[in-house]
């Protein structure tokens, strides 16, 4: 559930389809994906090739 006012940060799980993308090369193997949004920006864990980075997006 998305939240009802501007309180940051906000943090939910996803979770995956492995039916979908089981046999996507580039798709996460991770059951879940945590996401946060926070002072306007999204951020979630990227993993390739055993390196996993923080990948941040904000809107401009």
């Amino acid at each position: 559930m998305p939240p009802t006012d501007d309180a940051s940060p906000y943090t939910w799980s996803s979770a995956r389809d492995a039916a979908a993308t089981d046999s996507a090369m580039l798709a996460s193997t991770d059951d879940t994906k945590e996401f946060t949004v926070d002072g306007g920006e999204l951020s979630y864990k990227a993993s390739l090739m055993g390196i996993t980075t923080t990948v941040r997006i904000e809107k401009e």
